[in-house]
């Protein structure tokens, strides 16, 4: 179980600080969370406020400056769960 340390915390802060998550919605923490564990993919339902290009954007751009990695961000579909069925 990954946990939400103080450095996630800081960096969800940061996203929401910078606008790339909603301030009223801190549970998306979990994307600073497979962050800083160097999780290389995540994989969400939510399009309106993750899986969409301005969010991701901002995610990559602080993440790049940060000094973590580029997080992939995508849909169920992209990551083959809805077809094959293994997520």
């Amino acid at each position: 179980m990954l946990q939400l340390t103080k450095e996630a915390q800081e960096l969800a802060n940061l996203y929401m600080k910078k606008g790339a998550i909603p301030s009223s919605e801190p549970e998306y923490a979990h994307i600073a969370v497979a962050t800083v564990n160097r999780i290389g993919s995540l994989a969400s339902w939510n399009y309106k406020h993750i899986v969409s290009i301005n969010p991701i954007r901002k995610i990559h751009e602080i993440n790049s400056k940060e000094k973590y990695q580029i997080i992939e961000i995508g849909s169920l579909e992209i990551y083959g769960g809805a077809k094959y069925g293994n997520l």
